[in-house]
C-alpha cells in the first residue's frame, strides 16, 4: 500500500510539473501572439503611412509639374518629392529639373504708365 501511495505521489508531482510547464508554454504563446499582433499593427501603420506618402508625392508631382510638362519632368518631380517626404536630399539633377519652371508662353505685359509720364 505504501508503495502505491509513493507511486501515486510521484505521479501527482509529475502532473503538477506538467501543468506548470503547460502554463509556462501558454504564457509564452500568449507573449508571442501579442508580439505578432503588435508587429501586424506596426506593418499596417507602415503601409498606411507609405500610401499617404505616395499620395502626397503624386499631389506634389502634379503641382510641381503642372499640365503640359514632359513625362521625365513629372518623374523627376515625384522623385524629389518622395526624397523630401522621406527626409533625404534628392539627387541634384532631379532637384534642378524639378525646380526649373516652364518659361512663360506669352509676351510680357507692357509696363504701366507712371504718373510722372502723364502730362
Amino acid at each position: 500500500m505504501a508503495a502505491l501511495e509513493g507511486k501515486l505521489e510521484k505521479e501527482r508531482e509529475a502532473r503538477v510539473a506538467l501543468e506548470a510547464r503547460v502554463s509556462e508554454l501558454a504564457k509564452a504563446e500568449d507573449v508571442k501572439s501579442a508580439q505578432l499582433v503588435r508587429t501586424v499593427a506596426e506593418l499596417d501603420e507602415a503601409r498606411e503611412k507609405q500610401a499617404r506618402l505616395e499620395k502626397r508625392v503624386e499631389e506634389l508631382a502634379t503641382r510641381v509639374a503642372g499640365d503640359g510638362e514632359p513625362e521625365w519632368f513629372r518623374h523627376n518631380a515625384s522623385t524629389v518629392a518622395l526624397a523630401q517626404a522621406a527626409g533625404r536630399k534628392p539627387d541634384k539633377s532631379f532637384a534642378d529639373a524639378a525646380n526649373r519652371r516652364k518659361p512663360a508662353a506669352r509676351a510680357p505685359a507692357e509696363a504701366p504708365i507712371k504718373d510722372s509720364e502723364r502730362g
